[in-house]
């Protein structure tokens, strides 16, 4: 990598803290699990790449013996953004639309020790 490489990334992108926290329960063959995850914006200039922070909650349930486990969790991601479609040399002369965006993942996994 060159100097200006170098350089080029770090006037596009800023350093983060990315977030996550989560727990499990367990109770004989049962499990109950739980954890959010917030991941922020790398963007220096976030309007520039219409960017945003996600937010991420997780729910799940599973079963585990000593040769089977099956689970069931349930994901909503949320993202606070920004659209701005074209920029302009005045600010004054367009906006951004603020989104406010909810998705949900619902994932089933099965499998066996070997």
């Amino acid at each position: 990598w060159s100097s200006d490489q170098k350089r080029g990334i770090q006037d596009e992108f800023k350093d983060v803290l990315n977030l996550k926290a989560g727990g499990e329960v367990r109770f004989g063959i049962g499990r109950i699990r739980a954890g959010l995850n917030y991941l922020s914006d790398p963007h220096r200039n976030p309007s520039q790449y219409n960017s945003k922070n996600m937010l991420i909650g997780t729910f799940g349930v599973g079963v585990r013996n000593s040769k089977l486990f099956a689970d069931l969790a349930y994901s909503q991601i949320k993202t606070l953004s920004a659209f701005t479609p074209y920029t302009l040399e005045n600010p004054e002369n367009y906006s951004s639309v603020g989104l406010d965006q909810k998705k949900g993942i619902l994932a089933i996994s099965i499998g066996t020790f070997f």
